[in-house]
């Protein structure tokens, strides 16, 4: 038990230390730990909170998202219901092969999340970037 948690203390205690040692080379000062803890456990969720109340819905625009959403889930689903037809979708598919709705969601699903997932990465090579230029301004000037 006292070597799982020496293991598990590695692993957590380290790569924060790593955290804490970037934050005070970028912030120029070794950040409090409470000040760490409170934006990690609930400084996102008052930021959120103080989103939330000053966005607002425009109505059209939601409905355009939402039946563009449907089109395109019918869409893939009609074009892997084709693909399944035709038999060109590798695999042995038995005499009545049926392409399930269910399997189209997984492949939206999948396809939502490589777009996001690349949004994330664009983001943050972005946000690195203006960091830098950021810290390296501030270095002329002093």
């Amino acid at each position: 038990m006292k070597q799982k948690f020496l293991i598990y203390a590695k692993v957590l205690i380290i790569p924060l230390l790593i955290v804490l040692v970037l934050a005070s080379c970028a912030v120029g000062r070794l950040p409090s730990t409470l000040e760490i803890l409170y934006n990690l456990c609930i400084g996102w969720a008052m930021f959120i909170k103080n989103v939330v109340l000053k966005a607002h819905v425009y109505w059209p625009s939601l409905f355009t998202g939402v039946v563009a959403f449907i089109v395109l889930i019918l869409c893939v689903h009609s074009i892997f219901i084709w693909l399944a037809r035709e038999k060109i979708i590798p695999g042995n598919q038995p005499e009545g092969f049926k392409w399930k709705f269910k399997w189209s969601l997984y492949a939206v699903f999948l396809l939502i999340i490589a777009f996001v997932a690349g949004i994330v990465v664009i983001s943050l090579i972005h946000q690195s970037f203006w960091l830098y230029q950021d810290i390296s301004a501030n270095r002329i000037l002093e």
